[in-house]
C-alpha cells in the first residue's frame, strides 16, 4: 500500500506500509491462543490437541496442531485465525503436515481429507442441514479421492507442495490477492478443514499433525526481480575456468508448477564439468529467522554411467560475494547450505523427476539434516546484516563420463517470519494498552552534532526512522524496516556529515507515521 503523507513543511512523502513478518500468531500451535475451533457437524467425534509433542511434521519444529478420527461417524472440524492483510496486495501461504495413520474406508471416495481456505467470513457454528462447508477461496485439497500424488497418503513436508485441486488453474499455487479498494486493510480468515467423510456402514479414521503455518507479504520478499524475468538484480559467475553451460533469464518455453511467468534456465551437457554460480546481496536482521523458497522444474536429466559423479541443485546463504574462478579452485561450499538435490542424495532427493517448491526435496543441509528452509542471521541481534542469496546448479564429471541436466527455477523468495515461533526468537504479541506510539523531541535541541531521538510502540512492528531536509531529500536512514519489540526506544543521531539548518525526522511503523523537526548548528 502506498500512502501520500505531508506535513507542514509543505514537503511529500511516499512510504510503504505492509505487514512484512507471518500476518499468523502462534503459527507453531503451542497452545490454543489466537486460534478458534468449531465442528460443522452435530455430534463432534475428532480429537484436536494443541502443543503435541509426541510427533512433528519434518517442516516444523517445537509443539505442533494434533487432529484425529477414528470410527463410523463423519467429522468435520474447523480451525480458523483472523488475520488483517491490505487489499490488492499478494500473498503467500505455507504450512507443514504430517500424516501419522490413515484408515480408509473399503470403498473411496469417501474418505479423509484436508483443506485450506482463506475466507471473507468467520466459519459459521454447525446449524441443522449445514451439510459441507466450502469458502470461497481454496488454496489447498488433499484427499482420499484426489489425482494420483495428491491423496492423503504418506505426507511429511509442506501442504503447499502437495495438492492438485484448488481454485487458480488446478495448479496449487499457494498465493491470493486480498480483494477490495486496493490499499485498505481487509479482514481475512485463514481456515484449516481437516475432515472425515463416511456413508452408512462405512469406518475409516485419520490422524494429521500440522505445523509452521505462514501467511506473507510477497511485497516483503527480500529479493529483487524474484521472478527472474530478465538478468537484472542477479550475478553470475562460473567456479571453473571454462563454463560451459547455458544460463538464461527471462525463459517462457516452460515453467515450474509452483512459479509463474518467465524464469531462469540453466542447462549443460557433454563431457566438461559445469559450476555455474547465480546469487543476489540482500540485507535482513541479524538474530531474526527468515524462511527462503523458491520452485523448480527438472527438464532433462542425462546420468553418467557411474552415479556419483552427476549433476546437482544447491542454495546457500552466505556472508562473503561469491568469488569468480580462480586457479585450483576445486569445489566453493558456502556457510550455510539451505538445499542440496544431488545425483548421490538419499533416495526421493535425487535430482530426478522434480517439479515444485525445492525446500520440500533435500535431506541434506546444516539444520539437523531435515532440510528447514529457515536461516538466522549471525551478529548483534537487531543489527543489519548484508547477506547473499546463492544458487549453485551444476555437474561434476569424471574424465571420460559424459551427462547432463536443465533444470528451469523461479520465484525465489526470503521472508521475514518474525510470528512463526522458531526455537531461539522471543516472540511478543498483542498490545500494550499502557504504551502508546509516540515519536518524541529529540534532545538535545538544537544539537551539534549529536542528538537523541526517543519512540514507543505499543506492540512489536517493522519500523523505518528517517531524516530529510526542508527540500524533501533524504539525508539518513537510521532504521531500515527493522524489526522492533514493543516498548521505548532511543537512538543516536550524528550529524557531523550535514550541514547547519532544520531538518525533519520521521517514524514508520506498520501503518502509522510520526514526524518532528530538529535544528542542527554548528
Amino acid at each position: 500500500m502506498v500512502r501520500s503523507v505531508c506535513f507542514p513543511l509543505i514537503m511529500c512523502f511516499f512510504t510503504l506500509s505492509l505487514s512484512a513478518q507471518n500476518l499468523i500468531k502462534n503459527s507453531g500451535f503451542e497452545d490454543d491462543s489466537e486460534w478458534q475451533v468449531t465442528y460443522h457437524i452435530q455430534d463432534p467425534v475428532s480429537e484436536v490437541v494443541f502443543g503435541f509433542t509426541e510427533d512433528i511434521p519434518a517442516k516444523g519444529d517445537g509443539g505442533c496442531l494434533y487432529v484425529s478420527s477414528f470410527g463410523e461417524r463423519e467429522v468435520r472440524p474447523v480451525i480458523y485465525q483472523k488475520i488483517t492483510c491490505v487489499a490488492g496486495e499478494t500473498y503467500f501461504v505455507t504450512g507443514a503436515i504430517k500424516v501419522i495413520d490413515l484408515d480408509l474406508p473399503e470403498i473411496v471416495p469417501p474418505g479423509p481429507w484436508f483443506q485450506i481456505y482463506i475466507n471473507d467470513e468467520e466459519p459459521p457454528d454447525w446449524y441443522e442441514g449445514m451439510g459441507d462447508w466450502n469458502p470461497s477461496t481454496k488454496l489447498l485439497n488433499i484427499s482420499a479421492w484426489s489425482g494420483e500424488g495428491c491423496e492423503l497418503y504418506n505426507i511429511d513436508g509442506f501442504w503447499e507442495d502437495l495438492s492438485c485441486e484448488n481454485d487458480w488453474d488446478n495448479n496449487n499455487r499457494p498465493y491470493f490477492t486480498a480483494a477490495g479498494d486496493p490499499g485498505t486493510e481487509v479482514e481475512l480468515y485463514l481456515v484449516m478443514k481437516p475432515g472425515l467423510w463416511l456413508n452408512e456402514g462405512d469406518t475409516g479414521g485419520f490422524e494429521v499433525l500440522i505445523d509452521n503455518v505462514g501467511v506473507y507479504p510477497i511485497s516483503s520478499n527480500l529479493i529483487k526481480n524474484w521472478d527472474l524475468d530478465d538478468g537484472s538484480e542477479w550475478q553470475v559467475t562460473y567456479h571453473i575456468q571454462d563454463p560451459v553451460s547455458d544460463v538464461m533469464f527471462g525463459f517462457d518455453t516452460v515453467t515450474p508448477i509452483k512459479g509463474e511467468g518467465p524464469c531462469l534456465y540453466v542447462s549443460a551437457f557433454g563431457a566438461r564439468e559445469v559450476r555455474p554460480v547465480i546469487y543476489q546481496p540482500f540485507t535482513c536482521i541479524a538474530g531474526e529467522p527468515y524462511r527462503v523458497s523458491g520452485a523448480i522444474k527438472v527438464i532433462e536429466l542425462d546420468l553418467p554411467e557411474t552415479v556419483p559423479p552427476g549433476p546437482w541443485f544447491q542454495i546457500y546463504i552466505n556472508d562473503e560475494e561469491p568469488p569468480d574462478w580462480y586457479e585450483g579452485m576445486d569445489d566453493w561450499n558456502p556457510s550455510t547450505k539451505l538445499l542440496n538435490i544431488s545425483a548421490w542424495s538419499g533416495e526421493e532427493c535425487r535430482l530426478y523427476d522434480i517439479d515444485g517448491f525445492w525446500e520440500n526435496l533435500s535431506c541434506e543441509n546444516d539444520w539437523e539434516n531435515n532440510n528447514q528452509p529457515v536461516f538466522v542471521p549471525a551478529g548483534d541481534a537487531g543489527t543489519s546484516v548484508d547477506l547473499y542469496l546463492v544458487m549453485k546448479p551444476g555437474m561434476w564429471l569424471n574424465e571420460g563420463d559424459q551427462g547432463g541436466f536443465e533444470v528451469v527455477i523461479d520465484n525465489i523468495a526470503v521472508y521475514p517470519m518474525t510470528e512463526a515461533g522458531i526455537p531461539g526468537t522471543e516472540v511478543k504479541t498483542g498490545e500494550n494498552p499502557a504504551i502508546e506510539f509516540v515519536l518524541e523531541t529529540n534532545y538535545p535541541n538544537p544539537f551539534n552534532p549529536i542528538t537523541h531521538i526517543n519512540y514507543s510502540l505499543p506492540k512489536q512492528q517493522f519500523v523505518t526512522l528517517e531524516v530529510f531536509d526542508l527540500l524533501g531529500q533524504k539525508v539518513a536512514t537510521l532504521i531500515d524496516n527493522r524489526v522492533e519489540p514493543a516498548g521505548f526506544h532511543e537512538i543516536t543521531f550524528d550529524g557531523s556529515e550535514l550541514s547547519s539548518g532544520l531538518y525533519v525526522y520521521r517514524l514508520t511503523a506498520g501503518d502509522q507515521v510520526r514526524f518532528n523537526k530538529m535544528m542542527l548548528i554548528k
